[in-house]
């Protein structure tokens, strides 16, 4: 079984750290790890993602229901 992973770049700063998206087909890994309480956001870069408001929501999601957040 082969599984299609698209990582895309939002950013790089000066340093040539990435900011970024994991996909797996259509889902953004980021958003499953923060909707399950497996992440934390990082202020740091936010401004530049352009899924910032759907990652905010799924981090809230995990909050709500009291998850592990990291």
């Amino acid at each position: 079984m082969h599984v299609l992973v698209q990582i895309e770049i939002e950013a790089v700063d000066k340093n040539g750290t990435f900011l970024g998206s994991l996909w797996e087909s259509k889902t953004n890994i980021s958003s499953v790890l923060l909707q399950v309480g497996l992440a934390r956001l990082s202020s740091f870069g936010l401004d530049r993602n352009p899924y910032a408001q759907n990652l905010i929501e799924a981090e809230k999601t995990a909050k709500q229901k009291k998850l592990k957040v990291m």
